[in-house]
């Protein structure tokens, strides 16, 4: 049998201050797809990939 972990969507509220070290400790050894910053639609968005490969999204509205 083979256990297999899937999360979809996992929403975080937290403070800015804490939004940018996460984004720090989560794009360590991992690879920045879109850097912290404003896009168009949302004050600080970034996405990435961390070090076992796992997608991320964080969105400051």
């Amino acid at each position: 049998m083979t256990l297999v972990l899937h999360l979809s969507y996992l929403s975080l509220l937290i403070v800015s201050r804490m939004k940018s070290w996460l984004y720090a400790r989560l794009s360590e050894d991992g690879e920045v797809l879109m850097f912290l910053e404003n896009d168009g639609f949302s004050q600080r968005f970034g996405w990435g990939c961390d070090r076992i490969n796992v997608s991320w999204q964080l969105n400051l509205s």
